[in-house]
């Protein structure tokens, strides 16, 4: 058993080492304060507190190591300690410094394996925010790339519905235009249903140009910009665009079938009129040396009115200046004859071949009719046609409902203007 001074000596010697211990965590916590706090590194790659003293434990069991050869050989250090009777004096010096180097080396291991450790944890701190980093700049990217995306397709549907007002301006002007040719026309048939009308036709390019337009960028311009009922606004654009131009086709043809069966019913009503003079002509050979018989005279004045009628729509040169009169044709003409050869029906001047011809020249009169109800019935369909264009009733014209539109496409397009601008600003 050890006495009290030996006690004494093992209690201070603890003592002096647990303030040796405080001491140097102390001066780690001076060194890193001073030296390392302030250091700028993201990475926390400087010494911590805690290396700081290890390292100092380290140091101080090294010195140690070296104190206590002198230290503890010296005679009379300790009485329970005589280096006499500890044998050789390699196996004293090692058997002194090994705890200290040993504990040195213990500690420098454990901070090496330490270190170890906060390099990977270092390692995969930093894997983990470059690719923290990394996801950030695709996303960033990828917003930035959608969002040019977007501006892109805004300044193109501006673009596209800009080109789109343009061009409903011409079609607006084209159908004004059309419309009033129809409407001349078909005035001018019912007015005088016996000529021939010409309905002059313009040009539709204005329609195929608008139909070329990128439909797609013209539907995203309406959502972009905000344009009132926008799905229905889009699709009444476009079928109203996709109509016109069959529209017109479809008219066109109406009318040129039209003016072509007209025409061939007025070569038909000629030939018969020809026929019919033939047959008048036969009556006075029939009555030759009687000139004065009462169907002589009736078919003597029927070639004289054809030919008067003939020849007012000559000049003087003998050039056609206007087309054959029917209206006189059936009134002067056919109307007149029958009119007198029914006078003879009852006396005895009366020829039965007369009977026929009336018949015929009764049958002319009824085609000429016909010819005027077809121009009449016609006119009307044309004034029909003409209202759908660009005459309000119960329902909107298609020149309104263009207007109408083509006014609130401009008011998406005013309303767009800054963002616009401010997009080339961007750029």
């Amino acid at each position: 058993m050890f006495e009290t001074n030996s006690l004494g000596i093992l209690l201070f010697l603890l003592f002096l080492m647990l303030f040796i211990i405080s001491f140097m965590y102390h001066i780690s916590g001076e060194i890193f304060n001073r030296f390392f706090i302030n250091e700028d590194n993201d990475y926390k790659t400087t010494l911590s507190q805690k290396v700081i003293f290890l390292i100092l434990i380290a140091i101080t069991f090294l010195i140690c190591s070296i104190i206590a050869i002198p230290l503890f050989t010296r005679p009379g250090f300790m009485f329970f300690f005589d280096p006499k009777e500890t044998g050789y004096i390699g196996d004293t010096i090692g058997g002194i410094t090994n705890p200290f180097i040993n504990s040195a080396a213990v500690v420098v291991t454990g901070l090496a394996f330490y270190m170890q450790y906060k390099a990977n944890k270092l390692q995969v701190s930093i894997f983990k925010k470059q690719i923290n980093e990394a996801k950030d700049q695709f996303d960033k990217s990828l917003k930035e790339d959608r969002l040019r995306d977007i501006r892109n397709e805004k300044l193109d549907s501006y673009h596209k519905l800009e080109l789109l007002t343009v061009n409903l301006n011409s079609i607006l002007e084209d159908i004004n235009e059309k419309g009033e040719k129809i409407h001349n026309y078909g005035q001018d048939l019912h007015d005088e249903p016996f000529k021939s009308h010409i309905l002059r036709r313009t040009p539709s390019r204005d329609y195929l140009r608008i139909l070329e337009i990128d439909r797609l960028a013209v539907y995203k311009g309406f959502r972009f910009f905000n344009i009132n009922d926008q799905s229905k606004n889009f699709s009444r654009l476009y079928n109203i665009l996709d109509f016109l131009p069959e529209f017109f086709q479809d008219f066109y043809s109406k009318v040129q079938n039209f003016s072509k069966e007209s025409f061939e019913e007025k070569m038909n009503i000629r030939n018969k009129i020809l026929q019919f003079l033939d047959s008048n002509a036969n009556l006075i050979l029939n009555y030759e040396g009687k000139l004065s018989h009462p169907v002589a005279i009736i078919a003597n004045e029927a070639i004289r009115v054809n030919y008067e009628i003939i020849d007012s729509s000559y000049d003087q040169n003998g050039n056609p200046i206007s087309e054959t009169d029917w209206q006189e044709i059936d009134e002067k003409l056919l109307k007149n004859f029958i009119e007198q050869a029914l006078k003879l029906r009852s006396s005895d001047s009366f020829d039965p071949s007369l009977a026929p011809i009336i018949a015929f020249a009764s049958n002319i009169r009824k085609d000429i009719i016909l010819v005027k109800q077809r121009a009449i019935e016609f006119s009307s369909e044309v004034k029909s046609q003409y209202n759908n264009l660009l005459v309000d009733g119960n329902q909107e014209s298609i020149g309104t409902l263009l207007t109408n539109l083509q006014a609130e496409i401009n008011e998406g397009l005013l309303t767009a203007k800054f963002e616009i601008e401010s997009f080339y600003n961007f750029q």
